[in-house]
């Protein structure tokens, strides 16, 4: 009799046993979607990558990064895109003929980047491989000098308004300076206008900071240069890959014509981990490619631990045209204002320098 009543009570422990389990996996199925909430791999679609960097960004107020940018400006990209070639006041002169159009040209630049909600900016030239060294009145090439060969210096945008970048340069020894390979009649002004920065403020308009390919200083905020892409996304054709992460070294840059080639013949990328997500974006099967107006492949790297966009490869005609590329991306660290104050502290705003 006991023997059966223990049998009993051991077959119900069973029923509701099994009955738990199943009640488990019903939970599961249905809050799993709920519970990988963020986690995104390359069987995510584009669009619900794109979906959680929107999401992320919303948790972001601050982040510091190193930020490496090549882009080329071609003819075809100036005839074909001036929206994004020209602000809109600089579009209307151009097309009045009361300023001169854009030529083909590029940047080879690093810079260190501190960003803050909703849109402040403090940016460091780290180096710059292009600058026009031959073009423009006296403070406009010792400008070009400056920035070309001494590294540090550091823009201000966002913190006393949108319509001036701050821009102040650092300074080397003439000693220094009279190391460096740089024509003798050019080194004195690039040591006055170093000097002069003790004590003074620069300015440039934003617009005149547009680079080859139409990014923005507001794009130094990386939830702007995805939304730039979007439009591309919705109407193309894309896929996910995993990537291997690449760096300013991965690139095979030309000084005297400015074009930059990925060199992905190199044996140590078959030992690096692919750490990052990629979208490919192209045109769809019944997109004429005149849509795109040259633009064949958009490449969109993703750090999906966070997820954030850490890189882009934009292909005009099959061809590398732009290249962002981000490392030590910190998120959330500690930017206080007075960072932004401390750049004007003891100095005066100048009323020369950058002509506007």
């Amino acid at each position: 009799m006991a023997t059966k009543k223990r049998r009993d009570i051991k077959l119900k422990l069973l029923k509701n046993l099994a009955s738990i389990k199943l009640f488990l996996v019903v939970i599961l199925f249905l809050f799993f979607p709920i519970l990988c909430l963020g986690q995104i791999n390359e069987k995510t679609s584009s669009a619900d990558i794109f979906e959680e960097i929107e999401r992320k960004w919303e948790e972001i107020n601050t982040y510091t990064c190193q930020l490496f940018s090549w882009s080329y400006r071609t003819e075809w990209f100036i005839k074909n895109w001036p929206e994004r070639v020209y602000a809109p006041e600089q579009l209307k002169k151009v097309k009045e003929k009361k300023a001169e159009p854009a030529k083909p040209d590029w940047v080879y630049r690093g810079y260190s980047i501190k960003f803050k909600k909703p849109d402040k900016f403090l940016f460091t030239y780290d180096f710059s491989g292009h600058e026009h060294t031959d073009e423009g009145g006296l403070i406009d090439r010792a400008i070009a000098y400056v920035l070309r060969y001494v590294p540090g210096t550091t823009l201000n945008y966002g913190f006393k308004d949108k319509k001036i970048v701050y821009v102040k340069f650092p300074y080397i020894t003439f000693k220094e300076l009279n190391k460096m390979d740089i024509p003798l009649i050019w080194k004195a002004p690039m040591q006055v206008l170093m000097i002069a920065s003790h004590n003074e403020i620069y300015k440039e308009l934003p617009y005149r900071l547009i680079d080859p390919r139409g990014l923005r200083i507001e794009d130094l905020a990386l939830i702007n240069v995805l939304k730039k892409y979007e439009p591309f996304l919705k109407r193309g054709k894309s896929s996910v890959k995993k990537s291997i992460k690449y760096n300013k070294d991965d690139y095979d840059y030309d000084e005297k014509t400015g074009w930059l080639v990925l060199n992905d013949k190199k044996p140590e990328f078959q030992k690096r981990k692919e750490e990052l997500l990629k979208i490919i974006i192209t045109p769809s099967d019944n997109e004429k490619e005149e849509k795109y107006k040259g633009i064949s492949k958009i490449e969109i790297f993703v750090d999906a631990t966070i997820p954030m966009l850490v890189g882009i490869h934009e292909w005009e005609f099959n061809k590398l045209a732009c290249v962002i590329q981000v490392s030590t991306f910190d998120l959330n660290v500690n930017l206080p204002d007075s960072l932004w104050e401390e750049f004007f502290k003891g100095r005066n705003i100048s009323n020369t320098g950058f002509k506007e």
